[in-house]
């Protein structure tokens, strides 16, 4: 019996983002879960015990977790895998399944430091939201597909609602994902080059400085530069100083971080997203 630890953010990603495999009782399952001070983990608990999963325990953290400027979340997360000895890992995948920064800077951490060492399975899981990216990350070479079984959703979900503590996001309903999702292994990528990466971040302040570096910590091998945006009401455009404009020119990647979106543009694929609020970019 194949060993899967399920590594995901918050209580109720393991059903949202985790049924794929966790419904599957051929495995032997074990799930961490990073944000364990939520209301939810009571339910969380009741749902493992049910469904023969092993929780494993620890002092966890709230939500945008990704925030914090240091490298607890890979200790812990050392701890779990050193701990358990999967055959594989199952987490989030490259979109976030709904752009998440949370969701991606687990998924960032996860695959870049164990996808040498280990089997890492990720799925194509898309739910929109206010923050869905408007192009995704697009794979090939699925290894398998699997139907989801409604009855595991229907009792997990059941858990949740018991404690008044099901997911707030009004996308996240199981008529609206869908019913097969394809499984991929990430593969690593050693990276000789350190890739630079552009962070445009709104005038409010909507993304600190610290959730960058808190996602840099998933991205070790990126060197990273903060532009923030300045609107010219009169002229209805972006502002940037010629340094800024020739950094967002030169970069591998730019990810653009508004109250409404979080975008990730990878140039190395030739793609080019225009997120809501930017578009003299």
């Amino acid at each position: 019996m194949d060993k899967v630890l399920g590594i995901f953010a918050h209580c109720d990603d393991e059903v949202v983002c985790g049924w794929p495999v966790l419904q599957n009782n051929n495995y032997e399952r074990h799930l961490f879960i990073i944000a364990t001070r939520e209301r939810g983990y009571s339910a969380l608990r009741a749902i493992c015990e049910k469904e023969g999963i092993n929780l494993i325990e620890h002092v966890g953290f709230k939500n945008r977790f990704s925030s914090l400027q240091t490298n607890d979340v890979k200790t812990i997360i050392e701890n779990a895998v050193t701990k358990v000895l999967p055959d594989f890992i199952f987490t989030h995948n490259a979109n976030g399944e709904y752009g998440h920064i949370d969701h991606l800077y687990l998924h960032n951490l996860v695959v870049n430091k164990y996808a040498m060492q280990y089997r890492v399975v990720t799925s194509d899981i898309k739910i929109r939201s206010e923050i869905w990216p408007k192009r995704l990350v697009k794979r090939k070479g699925h290894f398998t597909i699997i139907e989801r079984d409604n009855d595991f959703w229907d009792r997990c979900k059941a858990e949740y609602e018991k404690k008044n503590c099901w997911t707030t996001n009004k996308y996240i309903r199981r008529e609206l994902i869908q019913k097969r999702a394809r499984l991929f292994e990430e593969k690593y990528v050693n990276i000789e080059k350190k890739k630079e990466v552009v962070w445009l971040c709104d005038v409010h302040g909507w993304a600190f400085s610290n959730q960058v570096i808190g996602l840099s910590v998933g991205m070790p091998s990126y060197g990273h530069k903060m532009v923030t945006l300045k609107y010219d009401k009169k002229n209805e455009k972006f502002l940037f100083s010629d340094e800024d404009k020739a950094a967002i020119n030169e970069a591998d990647i730019v990810v653009a971080m508004t109250p409404a979106a979080l975008h990730f543009t990878d140039r190395r694929d030739g793609i080019v997203v225009r997120a809501s609020g930017l578009r003299s970019i």
